[in-house]
């Protein structure tokens, strides 16, 4: 093999070896900050970077306010909902492989194959996902990430943080679980960046015209950074205990808040009003 001078070797660049060394770095420093943190579902966050974690919740609320929210609810204003509805299934099922995977590291090998199975109809049958046609069949939506997977395998997850853009994470276990999925995002082995990005951006804008309107928490939440924090920690371990958060030791009226019956945000407009207990009659 001709080796060019002032080139060095592929087979021992240093150049090549770096973004792996940093990434060891990187979990390593993680690693050694979360360490301590909590690990129980009924455990409180631990949450010290509050003043950066405020400070990016205030850039996304900002960016989601004056970018993402106008683009999304034009997006839904445009599109009529069984073409919403069409998108929002294909890339549910474009997807499914990252879920599959982690059924698998989890042990779920009989859930493995069930959302195998659902990937493969509704590819199929569904026209590449645009047409849910296994949900009906008995085959719902499941949604498993690299970061479940790590709680599973006893991980904890570290501090509490908001990145710009991405949104609120744990630092240690949700993070670096973020950064996993990504070597099963089938959109990042797109070749053409235009056609790549494009799809990124259309997968954005689509889940975010699922989510509520900015507005609305600072209607219902008197302080909106830690409504955020705990809706945030409360559907993370309910996805990695699957719905069924285990009782606490004792109970208390935390806990009931975090892992109730009820929402975060208390009963629904629909929800009866509670029974008022007439005045006993005068003798």
């Amino acid at each position: 093999m001709r080796i060019v001078p002032g080139t060095p070797d592929q087979g021992s660049c240093p150049a090549q070896r770096r973004p792996k060394l940093t990434l060891i770095l990187v979990v390593s420093l993680l690693v050694a900050l979360s360490g301590c943190a909590s690990t129980g579902p009924h455990d409180e966050i631990k949450d010290p970077l509050e003043g950066f974690n405020r400070a990016m919740f205030q850039f996304n609320d900002t960016a989601d306010k004056v970018l993402l929210w106008p683009a999304a609810t034009a997006y839904r204003d445009f599109l009529p909902q069984p073409v919403r509805t069409g998108i929002f299934n294909f890339f549910d099922n474009l997807y499914m492989p990252l879920t599959i995977v982690n059924d698998f590291l989890q042990g779920k090998g009989e859930k493995g194959f069930d959302d195998l199975t659902r990937f493969a109809m509704n590819s199929s049958f569904g026209l590449l996902g645009f047409f849910d046609v296994a949900t009906p069949l008995g085959l719902p939506h499941e949604d498993e990430d690299f970061g479940q997977t790590f709680a599973v395998w006893g991980m904890p997850e570290g501090w509490y943080v908001v990145w710009p853009i991405i949104g609120p994470r744990t630092l240690l276990r949700d993070s670096v679980g973020w950064y996993a999925n990504t070597f099963v995002d089938p959109l990042f082995y797109i070749k053409n960046s235009g056609a790549k990005w494009g799809l990124i951006g259309l997968r954005f804008i689509d889940f975010r015209s699922t989510l509520p309107s900015p507005y609305q928490i600072e209607e219902i939440a008197v302080d909106p950074y830690v409504f955020v924090r705990e809706s945030y920690r409360q559907v993370r371990w309910n996805k990695i205990y699957d719905g069924n958060v285990p009782e606490p030791e004792g109970g208390s009226p935390e806990d009931e808040f975090l892992f109730g019956d009820e929402p975060i945000g208390g009963p629904g407009e629909d929800a009866p009003a509670a029974e008022e207990t007439p005045p006993p009659e005068s003798q």
